[in-house]
Formats: structure tokens, sequence, C-alpha cells
């Protein structure tokens, strides 16, 4: 049973949600068919995750749009509830005016036998406003759309999803506690990380940094901890979960007496492993439950061995939200997490694999 409901850990306190930031994604900005662009770095309109498909209007039809959904609109994991990855709107080709023009994602689908002869993807970038992606899928036949779709489509709307990641990487760039980097340069000794400004509370513990906006109705938090890495088994979705469950039993409490934050044990954590700026990080997704409690929502954990090769240094973010969508609310502080760094070191996120912009293989290659 997934815990949602509104009780708070001790010593909460109420504070404003999301700040500066929530109020420039929700700003909406004027950019032109023609190319002009906005000098404002979100020159790009429409909320975090939408994305606007352009259809031929010959292919404007419930089969090709719902072949579609099934790939961007299928559910994100790991949430308490049904969200899609993106909130899809169509459009057709025809009716691709300034409105859509100005998106911040933009699906362009083609279909033409005399340009291509095999299906490919190609990505452009601040083509009609600041901030904007745009991808080009491009095929020689319906059928050759589909098989697109269904090589690709995960690939596809996985790159979408970090871009938003980026988006507000690129916000964190700017503003961010520079309070906290400093807690965790010296509580944790040889990282730094940025986090939300308005994420104002803080405590430590040994080997263990946690801040909060407090936010009783968007609650954003972020901890960083330390244990020492013993070999390459140490990066499994196990192990990672049983000392994720020991540290924060120690360190999070519930509101009431022998309460404490833990793993929620229905729902399978997801495991992904890649490497970032050189160094191997794991990356788990998953949902956390109070003991003892009533409260629950979904977290993001990055981990990855230090400089030294002696320890695993891991920073997570969760979110609370109690009856309220969450996809979004998580990723700006899952940003924070492609933020940690060595101390001392350039700011530098997000360096995402970029989709491939050449022909796509068959699905048997």
């Amino acid at each position: 049973m997934i815990r949602d409901t509104g009780y708070l850990f001790q010593g909460m306190k109420k504070i404003t949600t999301l700040g500066v930031a929530l109020a420039l994604f929700a700003s909406v900005f004027v950019s032109s068919c023609g190319g002009q662009k906005e000098s404002n770095p979100f020159g790009a309109t429409g909320a975090p995750s939408s994305l606007v498909v352009v259809l031929p209007d010959s292919l404007f039809n419930a089969s090709v749009k719902d072949s579609v959904r099934a790939v961007f609109a299928s559910p994100v994991f790991v949430l308490p509830q049904v969200e899609p990855m993106q909130d899809v709107i169509f459009t057709p080709e025809s009716k691709f005016t300034s409105m859509f023009s100005a998106m911040r994602n933009i699906l362009m689908v083609t279909v033409d036998p005399a340009l291509y002869t095999r299906p490919s993807v190609n990505v452009v970038r601040d083509h009609f406003a600041t901030g904007q992606v745009i991808l080009h899928a491009r095929s020689e036949s319906l059928e050759s759309l589909y098989t697109l779709l269904r090589v690709r489509g995960k690939q596809l709307s996985k790159f979408l999803y970090k871009e938003e990641i980026k988006r507000w990487g690129d916000i964190l760039e700017g503003t961010y506690s520079s309070k906290f980097a400093k807690v965790v340069e010296d509580s944790i000794g040889g990282v730094t990380m940025n986090v939300p400004a308005e994420m104002d509370y803080i405590e430590t513990g040994k080997d263990f940094v946690w801040t909060s906006n407090m936010d009783q109705r968007k609650r954003m938090d972020i901890v960083v901890y330390t244990f020492p890495y013993r070999d390459k088994n140490t990066f499994t979705v196990d192990y990672l979960i049983h000392k994720r469950d020991s540290v924060m039993a120690a360190n999070i409490k519930g509101q009431y007496e022998g309460s404490y934050m833990s793993t929620e044990k229905g729902v399978k954590p997801s495991f992904d492993g890649f490497e970032d700026r050189g160094a191997y990080t794991a990356e788990v997704r998953g949902l956390w439950a109070m003991e003892g409690d009533m409260m629950g929502g979904p977290f993001v954990m990055h981990a990855v061995v230090d400089s030294g090769g002696k320890r695993v240094v891991v920073c997570e973010a969760f979110v609370y939200a109690p009856g309220e969508k969450k996809r979004n609310l998580l990723l700006y502080p899952e940003a924070a997490l492609w933020t940690m760094r060595p101390a001392g070191s350039d700011f530098k996120t997000h360096t995402f694999e970029e989709v491939a912009k050449d022909s796509v293989p068959p699905e048997n290659d």
C-alpha cells in the first residue's frame, strides 16, 4: 500500500514552494514561427514535460496518434500514481502555427518515400525559441515510422525527460544554496553540489547531510551520505537499498515515536548504471515510505565511488506531495543530483548522451 497522506516529519515548518524557479517555468514567452528568439534563456513556451507532435495532415488519425502516445505517454517509473513521461499535444502540419512553434519540446514527423529510404532521427535546438528541442522523425513509409517508434521510442522519451532536467540544471548553475554546498564540503568532504536555494532547512549527522524546503504541500528533500566501498557487488540494487534503509532509519525520523524512513517494499526499485564525467554512477529509482506513519513518495538516488576509491558517495532526491502529481516536482531536485562533483571543480551538469542523429538500424541489429 503506497502511503501518501498529510503527516509531517519531526521538526517540519512550512515555507514557500519552489520560489523563483517555478515562476520561471510557469512563464510564457512569445516567439515567432520565423525563428526569432527571445533573449530570455527560457524563451520556449509550454509546461515541463509537454510535447507537441506535428503530424502530416494525411497521417492525422487515431492509429498514428495511439502509436505516438504509446511511446511518449507511457508511465513514468517509479511514481505512486500513473503519470505519463510527456503530456502529448497533437497538431496537423497545416495548423502548425506560431502558438505551437515556440513550444519547448516538439516532435515533427515526416513520411516521404521520395526523400528517405529508411527511418532516422535528428535533433535541432533553439530553432524557433531559446531553450527548445525539436526531434525530426523521418521515414519512407508508415510501417517504417512504426518501426522507428518501436525501436527508438523509449530512448527518445527518456531523452526528452533528461532535457527537462537540463533546464533545471541551468537554473541551478546560477541560483543555488551556497550554504548547503559548504556544509556538504565540510561534513562529507571531497564533494560539493548545487541544490535549490529555497531548500534552507539543513541537518547533519555522521557522514550524512539533509536539506529540505519543508513545504507541507509540495516538499523537496535531498540527502548526501557515504559508506565504505566494498567491491563491485556494492553496485547492485539490493545492496544499495540495504544501505539506504540503514542510513535513513538512523537519520530521518517521523513525527511518531519509532517511525522512520524506509524503502517501499511493494514496488521493486529500478537500477541503471552509466558513466558520468569519467566515473561510474548507479541510479536507483523507487518509492519511499515512513514506517510507523502515513507518508510516502518517489525517490531518485545516484551512487558513485569517490576519487580515493575507498568510499561510496550517495546523493538522493525525494519528494512528498499528498494528492498532487509528482513527475514535474521531482525534476528540480533530481537535477541537483547531476551537480555533485569534486569540491573545487568547475560546475558541470547533465552530460547526457545525445539521441542518435543517424539512421535507425533494423530491430534485430
